[in-house]
């Protein structure tokens, strides 16, 4: 009976460190970033990217996090996703603040390394999946984007 509720356990309950139907953990579609060096090099290594600054244990973005991974898992790989914990250390604390970011869950969607978007506490899919469509437009990568609705 277990491995049976396990399977038919949908997206929506997963949370960092989970593990879906599929045997996916959501670490695989959602890397921890826990530095500036990290962010970096995430936002540098595509042309568009997203990072999904949270508090760990915040409801909004214990909330959220379901919406993320249906996000990243919808872009079947055509945009990289991460995650930054922002109290997970000081180093990332210090970077929310001089990100500005004063709400959280925030969506920064980043083209070429530089921020072009920010949703913050966004519940709205169908926001993000606009936004990357504008960002990825012209790109081989926009006709795979499928952000779950």
């Amino acid at each position: 009976v277990g491995i049976k509720v396990e399977q038919e356990l949908p997206s929506a309950l997963l949370y960092f460190g989970d593990v879906d139907t599929q045997g996916a953990a959501p670490s695989h579609l959602l890397p921890q970033l826990s530095s500036k060096e990290q962010l970096l090099a995430h936002t540098s290594t595509a042309d568009v990217s997203v990072v999904a600054f949270h508090m760990h244990a915040a409801p909004p973005c214990v909330q959220s996090y379901s919406r993320l991974y249906d996000a990243a898992q919808g872009s079947a790989g055509s945009v990289p996703f991460a995650v930054m914990d922002v109290d997970c250390n000081e180093e990332c604390s210090a970077l929310s603040n001089e990100l500005g970011l004063q709400r959280l869950p925030a969506y920064v969607v980043y083209k070429g390394g530089k921020e072009v978007s920010r949703l913050v506490r966004s519940s709205e899919r169908k926001q993000l999946q606009e936004v990357l469509q504008q960002q990825l437009s012209g790109s081989a990568a926009a006709g795979a984007l499928q952000v779950a609705a």
